[in-house]
This record gives structure tokens, C-alpha cells and sequence, in this order.
């Protein structure tokens, strides 16, 4: 398998690629590029006086002061020639070589500014001195057209041969371009040492994730990311200790439920079996009844998996008073076997749009909780259904032992039990508020539960009302 390249390895080479891209565009603009950026600055400079000028002599200054001031500010040499004010040039001003041009030759580059439409730049003119010296030049020349005055100014400019520039340039370069390149090393190397530390040390953490051992203590940053990234883990760690806690409650809750209901039927089986002469009838009882126990278990479980995969409803427009009335029915006989009260109050009916089969799963799990969770020789529960505007409030209450208030937010966790002893007269799986939890949350509807220890309990949940169109 091909070694993949390191960390410290892609910044430090993204790093000098990025430093030899910009010392290989220095080095191209220096060498090669100079002369013409400088031609081009120079050319803007004349056109730039040009302009100044024309407009100078449209406001009526001072020609020669102009001319002076203009031609020492921008280092260039400049030659008028007008209708009303003759011939005027920058002479005070060493760099003017204007005045060197002969009348012929004047004339020959106002003909050609003539014919280029009233401006043109003259980029390669060589200017021979009498003491036999030249020097390269370029000129901008503008026709003036004003009501002041009519005519043509000249500004021109020596070309500053670059060659010794340029060789300067060039031996500095070497020396940057070194520089350079070792500090961008250097910074690499620093670079890859800050993001590689607190790296190395989440994925030594990251190691031990899978077992839930993760410590974001080892893998702390001052750097936004990581420590973002380190929290991340941290919560990913959380959730696979619970998970594991969940699935070690689950080994214990379900081996429990199932050993005592088996326990039992093996018994009294063997029992049937070795008495054949006793009444079969009480043994029978006590077999149906924990094998129905088991079922009731299987079906937990079977639904927790479907609720995992996504739940369906079936709504349908359902009256509550009826539907309330059939539940309490179902109870009463095991009410009066646990010797508990069931009352259902209702002032008034009302309609709404649910899964009977399912909402009848929730109601069943919150009186299970209100029989299984009551020490007390009176139970009382109460099945009490309360409109509130536009919905309708469905509650059971209890008075039994209560939940502490530290366990409150953990009953609707899936296989949470509040008997961590796994008495047989609290016996389940502990997912039946999970599976309560998940049924409201699919009909989208606000549920609770309140609680005060030694008291009572209240379990609830809130319905839309919908309403029956006149017949």
C-alpha cells in the first residue's frame, strides 16, 4: 500500500510552492517585464502633464510659470507653441532636451500629431547631443484647441537606461529569493509543529474511542478547530458509554425478566408432570400467565427495533371519551386483582386525530408504571382528560412512591428502570417510556411528567382537538 504524505509534509511543501510561485513572478517582472512597465509609466506621466498644461492654459495662468512648475515637478521637458503665446519651453529645467530638436524636425512631429488625429506618443526617439552623445527619449505631443489658445504642447522625457537597474535587481533577488525560501522553510516546520501537537494527541485519544475510554483532557488546543473537534469526540465518547451502560441494562433487565417468568413455568410444569392426580387448572393459570409475560417482553423489544427503523402511524378521527372508556375497561379487572381505584374523568368530549392502536400502547404504559410503581395498600389512579382551548390535556396520576427529581429526565431514556433491584413486583423490560416517548413524538404532540418522591406521579400529553364537521 502506497505511504500516504504527512501533514507537516503538505504544508511545508504547499508552503515554498506558494514562495517559488511569487520569487518565480518577481523575477519575470524584473527581468523582463521592467522596461515596459517603465515605458508605460513614463508614457502616463507625459500625458498626464499634457493635460495639466491644456488645462493651465485654459484657465489663463501664468505660461512660463506653468511650464517651470509643471516640467520640475514630473522631471520632464516641455515645448509650447501657440498662436498667442509663441514658443515657450521649460529651459530652466536639466532634464530639457527639447530645445535640442531643430525646426525641421519640430515640424515633422507636429505634422505627425497632426494626422494621428490631434495626439501621439513618440516612443523611440534617439536624441544626438553636439558633443556627439545620444539619448533615447520619448515624447507625447497634444494638439491645444481652446478658445484662449490654439497650438501644440510637447512634453518629453529621457529614458533612464535600466541595464545597471537591473543587474542590481538580479543580485539582490538571489539574496531575497534565499531568505525567503529558508524563513518559509522555518515557518512550515513551525506551522506543521502547532497543528501536528494537538493532532497527534486527539488521535491518540481517537485510539481509544471505540472502547469509551476517550479523555479530552490529553487532547486539549487553544486553537478553535481542534478544541471544536476534541469536544466533538468527547461527546461521541459520552454517547458510547451510555450506549454500552444501555446495553449492559438491557443484558440485565431482559435476563432477569426472562429467567423468573421460566423459572416459573418450568416449575409449575414439572409440577403438572409429577402430580398428575391434582387439578392441573392453578398450575395451568400461572403458566399462560408468565408465558403471556415473555410475549408482552418480545413485543418490547420488537417494537424498540421498529422504532429504530422509523415509526408509521395510522391516524384516524377518534372520539376520546369512547376510546378513554375502552381502556379503563381493559384495567379494571387487573386494577381490582392489584386492589388500585381506576377513575376516568372527562367533562366533555372531544375529538381528535390519532393512532388508536399506538396512543392505547402509551395510556397502557403509564397505568403499568402507576400499578407496578405503588407500594401502597389503597392505589388510587386517575385517568382524567381536561380540555385546554384548542387541545385537549390526557394525564394519568398516581399515588405511589414518586421518582426523584434527579430521575426525572432519564424515564423517557430507553431500558431506564427506577427499581435498579429488579423486584419481581416491578418487573419489565424499560423501554416502555421509550416506546411511549417515540409514539408522541411521531404524533408531534408535547408530553411530560411530573413528579413529587413519597407523593405522586403524574404522566401526560397534550392533543390538538379536531373539529366534526355539522351533520
Amino acid at each position: 500500500m502506497k505511504k500516504k504524505p504527512s501533514l507537516q509534509l503538505l504544508i511545508t511543501g504547499g508552503l515554498l510552492l506558494v514562495a517559488a510561485f511569487i520569487l518565480s513572478m518577481t523575477y519575470l517582472f524584473q527581468n523582463y517585464l521592467l522596461d515596459d512597465f517603465y515605458l508605460h509609466h513614463k508614457s502616463r506621466t507625459l500625458m498626464q502633464v499634457a493635460e495639466d498644461v491644456a488645462n493651465g492654459i485654459a484657465e489663463e495662468e501664468d505660461i512660463n510659470d506653468l511650464l517651470r512648475r509643471s516640467s520640475l515637478n514630473n522631471e520632464v521637458c516641455i515645448y509650447l507653441v501657440g498662436s498667442r503665446s509663441g514658443i515657450a519651453s521649460s529651459r530652466d529645467n536639466n532634464n530639457c532636451a527639447l530645445h535640442y530638436f531643430g525646426i525641421s524636425e519640430i515640424r515633422q512631429i507636429l505634422e505627425t500629431t497632426v494626422e494621428d488625429g490631434g495626439e501621439h506618443l513618440f516612443k523611440d526617439l534617439t536624441l544626438q547631443f553636439p558633443d556627439g552623445q545620444s539619448t533615447d527619449m520619448v515624447l507625447y505631443a497634444k494638439a491645444l484647441n481652446d478658445s484662449q489658445e490654439s497650438g501644440f504642447v510637447l512634453v518629453s522625457s529621457v529614458m533612464t537606461p535600466l541595464d545597471s537597474t537591473m543587474a542590481t535587481l538580479r543580485s539582490q533577488f538571489w539574496i531575497i529569493a534565499g531568505v525567503v525560501l529558508l524563513a518559509t522553510l522555518l515557518l512550515g516546520l513551525l506551522l506543521s509543529r502547532i497543528f501536528l501537537r494537538p493532532f497527534a494527541a486527539i488521535g491518540r485519544e481517537a485510539v481509544r474511542l471505540p472502547q469509551g475510554d476517550y479523555d479530552p483532557d490529553n487532547a486539549k488546543s487553544r486553537i478553535r478547530e481542534f478544541a471544536e473537534l476534541n469536544e466533538t469526540l468527547n461527546r461521541a465518547n459520552e454517547g458510547i458509554r451510555k450506549a454500552d451502560k444501555a446495553k449492559r441494562d438491557l443484558l440485565a433487565n431482559v435476563t432477569h425478566d426472562l429467567r423468573t417468568p421460566l423459572t416459573m413455568i418450568i416449575g409449575y410444569g414439572e409440577m403438572i408432570r409429577d402430580f398428575p392426580e391434582d387439578d392441573p387448572q392453578p398450575n395451568a393459570e400461572v403458566i399462560i400467565s408468565e408465558a403471556k409475560s415473555l410475549n408482552g417482553l418480545v413485543s418490547d423489544l420488537l417494537d424498540a427495533s421498529r422504532t429504530e427503523a422509523g415509526m408509521k402511524l395510522e391516524k384516524e378521527t377518534v372520539s376520546l371519551k369512547p376510546f378513554l372508556e375502552e381502556v379503563v375497561r381493559q384495567y379494571e379487572g387487573y386494577c381490582a386483582s392489584q386492589n388500585a381505584l381506576l377513575q376516568l374523568e372527562m367533562a366533555e368530549e372531544c375529538t381528535a386525530e390519532i393512532d388508536p392502536k399506538r396512543m392505547q400502547q402509551v395510556l397502557c404504559n403509564f397505568l403499568n408504571n402507576a400499578l407496578h410503581y405503588n407500594d401502597k395498600e389503597e392505589k388510587k389512579i386517575l385517568l382524567k382528560a381536561e380540555r385546554e382551548g384548542d387541545a385537549v390535556t390526557v394525564s394519568v396520576t398516581d399515588n405511589g412512591e414518586g421518582i426523584a427529581e434527579e430521575d426525572l429526565p432519564l424515564v423517557w431514556e430507553r431500558y431506564f428502570k427506577v427499581d435498579r433491584e429488579h423486584k419481581r413486583s416491578q418487573q419489565g423490560s424499560g423501554i416502555g417510556l421509550f416506546l411511549a416517548k417515540a409514539i408522541l413524538e411521531a404524533h408531534q404532540c408535547p408530553y411530560g411528567v411530573d413528579s413529587k418522591e413519597g407523593e405522586y406521579s403524574r404522566f401526560w400529553f397534550r392533543l390538538p382537538l379536531k373539529a366534526v364537521p355539522e351533520v
